[in-house]
């Protein structure tokens, strides 16, 4: 359906291509213009605010704009926020939005800016729909409570591992993704292949990233820049790490998370391996060939979102949690009852089980992990132990000689 032929330079920096495609259907064509669409700068870095007001200019086969609308110039460089806001909404950072209060839903509302992201429709062979299971097994009996509905969404084919490090990739764009707490990067490979990484923080339309450069320069990394762990300077914020090698990023995938190499000692270093501070504050070696992205995902203000109505969270499919009090007996411990002073409430009697608020407060501080793990000689300091620690204690470790008497 598409042929695409592309002519490369000598620098990588200069680098240019152009496509030409023969679209078979309507259709097609539509996602034809797309993505040439988007790949097509020939010879040109485009900034975020120039991609965004130039997106609009998408052609199609007989070189005629399709989609002219694009993104309101208003919106780039604007305030997110409305100026109707509630006070203690407007000192946000600008990546985020707040809504006029039309209705008490939308007035503490506040969500990420959306209008830098892609569009359009994703790649069509990197996007797969799924049927939802509605928190039943393969029996059909309920395993998860509270879902069910929602919107269908388009589960995108995320490309976490890291291949093809030597060959030049250009960010063509931001990708929301249904259900996760970051957005995607569209990324085109020099080579004609189009893949979603995770995205990250700080990086612009049209960089070229997720690569390795010929010599290691070091103690100079660059943002989303492709390393191995021995090639990263201590300090350094790294994500998408890989915890056992060519397994791909396992650890510091979700928005705003990222690992710290830690200086190493002489112990761990004639071992191979290197100490990584994880997002848990939990200090851990990992082996020196693991590969890693230098930064950290992008999206860091997601923990300020609020949905705001219960219906957002109905798309999202989630249903209603009914508390127990309000159950019959045999449906919960707390269940049952007329009512009053008289009535079961939760704490009133000391339960047990794993809804009981005892339980959960003795899980707080319980160790549960097996004794009989191989993988505690790569344990340096537990998430447990880190507590109440400032940020140079946490960066200054030591091996704690954990026993069994130590992790029940």
């Amino acid at each position: 359906i598409f042929s695409f032929r592309f002519l490369f330079f000598s620098s990588y920096d200069s680098l240019n291509y152009y496509c030409t495609f023969t679209p078979s259907s309507p259709s097609m064509s539509r996602v034809a213009a797309t993505v040439v669409g988007a790949a097509a700068r020939v010879g040109s870095t485009l900034t975020a605010a120039e991609t965004v007001v130039k997106r609009g200019a998408i052609m199609n086969s007989n070189g005629l704009p399709r989609y002219g609308q694009g993104v309101p110039t208003r919106y780039v460089g604007a305030v997110p926020w409305h100026r109707n806001a509630h006070p203690s909404m407007r000192n946000l950072p600008t990546t985020l939005r707040t809504f006029n209060p039309s209705c008490p839903g939308n007035r503490f509302r506040i969500q990420l800016n959306k209008a830098v992201c892609w569009k359009y429709r994703p790649i069509p062979w990197l996007a797969t729909g799924y049927a939802s299971t509605g928190g039943r097994n393969h029996s059909g009996r309920t395993t998860a409570r509270h879902r069910g509905g929602g919107n269908k969404i388009l589960t995108l084919t995320v490309n976490y591992q890291y291949k093809a490090a030597e060959i030049p990739k250009k960010l063509l764009a931001y990708q929301y993704a249904a259900r996760r707490s970051g957005w995607l990067a569209l990324v085109y490979y020099a080579n004609g292949i189009f893949a979603y990484h995770p995205l990250v923080d700080g990086l612009k339309l049209g960089e070229y990233v997720f690569s390795t450069p010929e010599t290691i320069i070091a103690g100079i990394p660059k943002l989303g820049e492709w390393r191995r762990l021995r090639d990263v300077p201590a300090g350094q914020m790294v994500c998408n790490v890989e915890f056992n090698q060519g397994q791909g990023g396992r650890l510091a995938r979700a928005a705003g998370t990222s690992c710290v190499v830690l200086a190493n000692k002489p112990f761990a270093e004639e071992k191979g391996l290197v100490p990584l501070l994880l997002p848990s504050k939990e200090v851990r070696l990992l082996h020196k060939d693991c590969w890693c992205t230098i930064g950290r995902i992008g999206c860091p203000d997601h923990m300020y979102e609020v949905l705001g109505t219960s219906g957002r969270k109905r798309r999202m499919g989630r249903r209603p949690r009914a508390r127990g009090t309000a159950m019959e007996p045999r449906s919960h411990p707390h269940g049952g009852g007329k009512g009053g002073d008289n009535k079961r409430a939760c704490g009133s009697i000391p339960h047990t089980g794993f809804w009981s608020i005892y339980w959960k407060e003795w899980n707080k501080f319980k160790k549960s992990r097996s004794w009989k793990k191989d993988s505690w000689k790569f344990i340096m300091r537990r998430s447990i132990d880190s507590k109440n620690l400032d940020k140079t204690q946490l960066q200054s470790w030591t091996k704690i000689p954990y026993t069994k008497q130590d992790v029940h």
